[in-house]
């Protein structure tokens, strides 16, 4: 599907540029994966820059779904209209059905090109919004969503790492900050945000985040200290 087939002999080479997969709720061993392919000048073979996913179980195949051909609803252009690689994908943990979906593009907006770098699908690609907002023009490369706060995000690009703390707004008005400083001049290449509950620095509460060439820093999450909310609720 990736490829191209002339019968049963693959036709390409078409490189995955990205991943990811969670457990998800239904059958025991229900697993939701996403994969993004490279970009046209990246062998990404006949499906350049597009995004697939499947869902499986214990005794199931996956079924490749192109979910890079569904409507983008704030935006004339199509999902990565110009190609390019799908740098990074992000399945939000706080959505148990792993419908909430990530998707970050490595490519510069050039001329009439409107690359868009940032994409969010709360239905399991059905549908896009692009978030890209007020972000610099140059390639996203990582995107984590914090693990106390969905509507935090953080994105890495080729000049810093970026925040939200409220996403959704990301589809109409401007909302990216810069996160933190003291970073090198260099491209960030990926991100991770500790899990809750996590033992490390900063109370476990921390944003690694790797650089191309300069090495590996940190910084607490923006809801480090933050406690997480508990209520219970009667029956009545």
């Amino acid at each position: 599907i990736f490829d191209g087939t002339a019968g049963s002999v693959c036709n390409g080479n078409a490189l995955i540029r990205s991943l990811a997969a969670a457990s998800v709720t239904g059958p025991s061993g229900t697993e939701v994966l996403y994969i993004g392919m490279a970009g046209a000048g990246d062998d990404g073979g006949i499906v350049p820059g597009h995004v697939f996913t499947a869902t499986l179980t214990a005794t199931s195949s996956p079924t490749w779904t192109d979910i890079s051909l569904s409507p983008v609803l704030n935006s004339g252009l199509a999902f990565n209209a110009t190609g390019e690689d799908v740098s990074s994908l992000f399945i939000d943990s706080h959505d148990p059905t792993g419908a909430t979906v990530y998707a970050t593009v490595a490519g510069f907006a050039s001329g009439s090109q409107g690359v868009q770098t940032v994409y969010r699908s709360i239905d399991a690609g059905a549908h896009w919004t692009t978030l890209t907002s007020n972000l610099p023009n140059a390639p996203a490369n990582a995107i984590v969503v914090d693990p106390q706060d969905p509507s935090t995000v953080y994105v890495a690009t080729d000049v810093g790492v970026f925040l939200t703390r409220s996403v959704a707004s990301c589809a109409t008005t401007t909302c990216w900050t810069p996160y933190g400083s003291g970073m090198p001049q260099s491209p960030v290449t990926q991100l991770i945000a500790t899990p809750t509950g996590a033992v490390g620095p900063y109370g476990g509460q921390a944003l690694t985040a790797a650089t191309y060439g300069r090495g590996i820093w940190q910084i607490p999450l923006v809801t480090a200290g933050t406690p997480l909310t508990a209520a219970t609720l009667a029956p009545t």
